[in-house]
């Protein structure tokens, strides 16, 4: 990867990395409201824009996690022409390194052009040594040019790793008609074993929602986020009416939830989950249908199903949806812009093991020592 030549000056309290005559990259070291709201507007018209991109996804991070976020802004005649969000993700006894960004599936760079987007990847890996940062970890959708990737890399994410996408009808009633007979008669078993599904974003809802994610990430063995991470989240993507949380009943009981994000004409949904016992009653497949019901009717065109690795069985229940796969790009680099292994996702054999220990602990003790535990797992 060609290194361009950055320096560093100090305009009005914010360090500034110059790339060229006509374009400078700016450093946003805290939230700042003006700047926010511009950063947000240039996200929503940008066509790899995306919820995770907005100040809302970094202001959760540090309201929640207490792991401090940054923005590089690319500007040409004091218009933003390009983006990178960063996190400065603190981990005992590992160390700083920077990601773009924790919890998220992709956070790409965005620019007005090539050019614009290599400045931004550079001035991000000159900013390591100011962090004390070991690595820059970038988490894209679409593949950086002449990058040579080391082999390893291909066990997180890479040409088996997918976000699977699916292009909404016009309303509801059109989806439902572009549905295969086979997962047409799925929903209807869930509304014949008299399940029913609803659409809020209240508080209440959020709790429900919390309670059944819970409880089916400790069946998994995996630590879950804590409850503030989605009251921070969800706060502050309210002003922008960006969150619905989608619950399933059986009778008075929750056993079905997810929540959903939404960013321009594209809805996102990365934590759903439904309670064991009860999924014989096929409650995912009316959640799922209630969510792509709601979207196609309020308008948008892009529900993203979510992170998969291509042949395993959460592909395959979302290609019946009609989704289709968009491969994810992960890269770790170094202060030398070298490509390096990704790190921090452990070894098949150890977290087997580790997920057996976990699913021992009471739901209630899980609960608590994951939600302290998240804020240092990125994925």
């Amino acid at each position: 990867m060609k290194k361009i030549a950055l320096s560093t000056r100090v305009k009005e309290a914010v360090p500034e990395i110059n790339t060229s005559k006509s374009i400078s990259i700016d450093l946003i070291p805290v939230a700042h409201n003006e700047i926010d709201l511009a950063a947000d507007r240039y996200v929503l018209k940008h066509a790899q824009g995306s919820v995770y991109h907005l100040a809302a996804w970094r202001n959760a991070i540090t309201q929640a996690y207490r792991q401090q976020c940054i923005l590089l802004l690319a500007k040409q005649q004091n218009e933003i022409v390009g983006l990178l969000p960063l996190c400065i993700m603190s981990v005992p006894l590992r160390g700083n390194k920077l990601i773009s960004l924790p919890f998220a599936d992709f956070c790409s760079v965005l620019a007005d052009s090539t050019l614009i987007r290599e400045q931004l990847l550079q001035a991000a890996i000159a900013l390591l040594p100011r962090y004390k940062a070991s690595q820059l970890d970038l988490r894209e959708s679409v593949a950086l040019p002449n990058l040579q990737e080391p082999p390893s890399n291909t066990d997180i994410a890479g040409p088996n790793k997918v976000r699977m996408l699916v292009q909404l009808a016009e309303n509801a009633e059109v989806l439902l008609a572009s549905y295969k007979p086979k997962l047409r008669s799925q929903i209807k078993k869930a509304q014949k074993n008299g399940l029913t599904a609803d659409v809020s974003n209240s508080t209440s809802a959020l709790s429900d929602f919390y309670a059944v994610y819970s409880k089916n990430m400790h069946r998994l063995g995996s630590p879950v986020h804590s409850f503030q991470w989605f009251n921070s989240l969800t706060q502050q993507l309210s002003a922008k009416q960006a969150f619905k949380v989608v619950l399933v009943r059986n009778d008075e009981q929750v056993i079905g939830a997810g929540l959903v994000l939404h960013c321009g004409k594209q809805a996102v949904i990365p934590w759903a989950s439904t309670v064991a016992e009860f999924n014989h009653l096929a409650p995912n497949m009316l959640l799922y249908w209630q969510i792509q019901a709601y979207l196609a009717d309020a308008g948008f065109s892009v529900f993203d199903m979510g992170r998969s690795t291509v042949g395993e069985g959460t592909y395959r229940f979302k290609t019946q949806w009609g989704a289709q796969p968009e491969a994810l790009y992960w890269h770790s680099f170094n202060g030398q812009s070298e490509a390096i292994p990704l790190s921090g996702v452990p070894s098949g054999k150890t977290r087997a093991v580790a997920e057996k220990i976990w699913r021992l602990l009471p739901l209630a003790v899980a609960t608590s020592i994951g939600g302290y535990l998240r804020r240092y797992i990125s994925l």
